[in-house]
């Protein structure tokens, strides 16, 4: 079986199931605060104020292990495409004073299943805010770059500054989002607490970047802010530095040259940057970049740089991969919980192809792949358990993890970057289009 890949997205399958209730809560005077010590049992609507999920199947409930009180809010989401959510409606038209914030306390709580499955999810943890019933923007990522790994973790505080169209309006809906990769693995439990939302008479807090910074192109940046930022700070190319990553996935770098900021300018009234790079990013390669410093035009700034973390690029030509193969059933003699299903990419060019920063999306959406460079001829395979199949094939291959890709380790000592033994069980394509019908792997 052929399928060629031609996006961002290497689609595989999505079947899921929704848990989503229409709730319409009414708006919230400010202050307000929220402790999630009214019960509200499995299978119930929300709070008052709020809405969401409903209650139930662990995607979201009640925890005993608040920041304070007696309860805290839980998110355990299913999925990327299922994202859990917890929306509050707020009324910022009784509000005191123009700058509206948000803060509030996360930690997390280490979540198995019943079979001690160890693919466990990570879960990213978003807040973003709707106006006047207009779509949800000015997301914010709150935690780590990658989402929250499954442990357990102390509590921290985080504030959300509102953007300033939402100061005084009476229909604003601030919502929490979490996502995790796609498949039956178990996330980690986020747990939420202390919401407490008021506003302040002067602009106090540092501008946040909104969402994730994506390159528009090998030689574009745009980053977005939540309020405008002067332009003396912002349009210092010399704010903006490239390094290569400590660990992508257990890969080293393979470019010569780190990117460049040749120009900075302001866009979007003062809310975005952008970024032209010269020299640029190498295709499929992996970055960060740190922002020294930004300011906001009332003078605040953040205490620490921004740190961005796995900047990648890569945009393939039509045919330049294929997936040659679909596991779904487990093809050895071991037990079913060892997860054997993979999936078989192929390099029909006679280029090298970079597959960084593409994904496998759906019933086993991942992470970006890692800074691999597939020769002419190679292939790439990611399995549910990397262990399980090397025992079966006698080969390494990447283990998906639920939400991101792990480098291989194998019991032998062998790695990835070396060539691989003739495999009877892999490669087994019509003999007018196969290729060798042993496997070579390379690693960068």
């Amino acid at each position: 079986m052929k399928t060629s890949i031609t996006t961002l997205m290497i689609t595989v399958a999505l079947l899921c199931t929704g848990l989503f209730a229409a709730v319409q809560a009414q708006q919230a005077a400010i202050p307000f605060t929220e402790t999630f010590e009214t019960t509200f049992a499995p299978g119930a609507a929300f709070l008052p104020y709020w809405s969401g999920n409903r209650m139930g199947q662990e995607v979201m409930g009640q925890y005993s292990d608040p920041m304070s009180g007696n309860r805290a809010l839980y998110m355990a989401p299913i999925g990327e495409e299922l994202p859990t959510t917890a929306t509050l409606s707020l009324n910022l038209s009784t509000a005191s004073y123009n700058f509206a914030y948000a803060s509030f306390s996360v930690a997390t709580r280490e979540n198995h299943n019943d079979d001690g499955d160890s693919d466990m999810k990570r879960v990213k943890l978003s807040v973003s805010i709707s106006v006047n019933g207009g779509p949800f923007e000015y997301g914010m990522k709150i935690g780590p770059e990658r989402g929250f790994e499954n442990t357990n973790s102390g509590y921290v505080k985080y504030t959300y500054p509102f953007p300033p169209h939402a100061y005084g309006q009476s229909n604003v809906k601030l919502r929490f989002t979490g996502k995790a990769g796609g498949g039956p693995c178990t996330p980690v439990k986020v747990l939420i607490d202390n919401v407490y939302v008021d506003a302040n008479p002067t602009d106090v807090h540092a501008p946040y970047i909104v969402g994730e910074v994506r390159p528009a192109s090998l030689n574009t940046i745009e980053i977005k802010f939540g309020e405008p930022v002067l332009a003396a700070v912002a349009e210092n190319k010399n704010n903006y530095t490239f390094s290569w990553p400590d660990d992508h996935q257990g890969v080293a770098f393979t470019g010569t040259m780190l990117p460049r900021v040749q120009r900075a300018r302001l866009a979007n009234n003062g809310y975005n940057v952008l970024l032209t790079l010269h020299p640029g990013m190498s295709r499929g390669d992996y970055y960060s970049m740190t922002i020294q410093t930004m300011q906001d035009l009332y003078g605040n700034a953040p205490a620490e740089p921004y740190q961005i973390e796995e900047l990648v690029h890569n945009v393939p030509a039509p045919g330049d991969l294929q997936i040659t193969e679909i596991f779904f059933a487990d093809p050895s003699t071991a037990h079913p919980k060892q997860k054997l299903q993979f999936v078989e990419i192929y390099n029909p060019t006679n280029r090298i192809v970079p597959i960084g920063g593409l994904r496998i999306k759906g019933a086993i959406s991942a992470h970006n792949m890692p800074n691999v460079k597939l020769y002419p001829g190679d292939f790439y395979v990611i399995t549910r358990n990397a262990a399980a199949f090397y025992n079966t094939f006698n080969f390494p291959a990447w283990e998906w993890k639920g939400s991101w890709i792990q480098y291989p380790s194998q019991q032998d000592g062998t790695t990835a970057t070396k060539r691989l033994k003739r495999n009877p069980y892999l490669s087994r394509l019509p003999t007018t289009t196969a290729p060798p019908m042993w496997m070579k792997w390379f690693s960068t």
